[in-house]
């Protein structure tokens, strides 16, 4: 999105107008509204853990208390965040724009519950899943909404949708794209964190036009038949001689990006795959067979592949789910949350 956006955005315009009407007629129905799945390269996600020490434990909790309580943890998450991606990119932290909020757990004294009112206790902890972006990027979405007449109903993270409508607790999913590859970890199904590495399936695709000299059409349309098992058993194996270096600089990749998640435990043994890239063949293979030395694995690794439609499917169910009446946790969030982006 970012390139197609500063170098000919009138052409993506024209191109979503396009889709849409297509998605319109086909469904017999029209909205004025969108949701906006953005990768994990531009639209970035972090769990984290607010602990509040309570004055009067024997006390039960009230609503104000409550307000109060989530209000402060999630400006001074967002504060954490803003700080830690001022120090990573060198820009300015008001250069942090601030999407959206999942409240992903409530706890008072290290007990789960679904609204902490009328409970007594010390510790009162949250867990929260925040979604953001830099505001340049912001404003290229906003202008695209504009373009295409429509109200953002939500901007998200196709791994962060996926993460609430899979039943797997504990997995580590990939989302092998064409620009780039996102990773993100899932534990007692809580979304932990995001990374992104920037090799994706164009990598494979340019690898076909240096060494075979073809164009990028051509390359794309060859890699496709590859993938599907449509070319000839001699092209079989020319191209994957071809690609065996760049497979072998995603996989370290990959490490590098698993490693950069907490050690404090071994990673799960499952690794749910899904993206365009993940359909070439031998990434799967690769995945099970690598001993990945550098990780904290207490066994080697499952990989389940993720249908094509899987990920249209939890963008929707995360789009319906915001129809459904709010926790009165997540309600009070999604105040703080606005009271920011204000």
């Amino acid at each position: 999105f970012e390139n197609s956006f500063k170098k000919n955005r009138e052409q993506l315009f024209a191109v979503c107008r396009e889709v849409i009407h297509e998605a319109e007629i086909k469904a017999g129905a029209e909205t004025k509204e969108m949701i906006i799945n953005v990768s994990g390269s531009a639209l970035r996600g972090a769990a984290n853990i607010f602990h509040f020490s309570r004055e009067k434990p024997d006390e039960k909790i009230d609503l104000l208390e409550l307000k109060n309580i989530i209000q402060k943890a999630q400006w001074k998450i967002f504060d954490k965040i803003r700080k830690n991606l001022s120090e990573e990119i060198g820009l300015a932290e008001t250069e942090v724009k601030l999407i959206s909020g999942v409240l992903l757990e409530a706890r008072v004294d290290g007990c789960k519950v679904v609204n902490p009112i009328g409970f007594c206790g010390k510790d009162l902890s949250f867990s929260i899943f925040n979604t953001y972006c830099l505001l340049d990027y912001w404003a290229g979405l906003r202008h695209l909404a504009k373009a295409l007449n429509r109200k953002i109903l939500m901007v998200a993270s196709g791994l962060q949708a996926l993460a609430q409508w899979l039943n797997y607790k504990d997995c580590v999913l990939i989302d092998f794209g064409g620009r780039a590859t996102d990773v993100a970890l899932i534990r007692s199904g809580i979304l932990e964190g995001v990374k992104s590495m920037n090799i994706g399936g164009q990598s494979f695709t340019k690898r076909l036009m240096t060494d075979l000299g073809l164009a990028a059409a051509e390359a794309e349309e060859m890699k496709i038949k590859y993938s599907q098992g449509e070319v000839s058993s001699q092209a079989k194996r020319k191209i994957t001689e071809f690609f065996r270096k760049d497979l072998r600089i995603w996989l370290k990749g990959l490490e590098v990006a698993l490693s950069e998640f907490s050690a404090e435990r071994p990673l799960p043994g499952l690794l749910v795959l899904g993206g365009g890239g993940s359909l070439l063949p031998g990434v799967k293979r690769n995945l099970e067979a690598v001993s990945w030395p550098g990780l904290p694995l207490s066994q080697p690794f499952k990989v389940v592949r993720l249908k094509n439609d899987d990920m249209i499917e939890a963008l929707i169910d995360s789009g319906l789910n915001l129809k459904n009446k709010k926790s009165v946790c997540q309600a009070i969030l999604d105040r703080a949350i606005h009271l920011i982006q204000v």
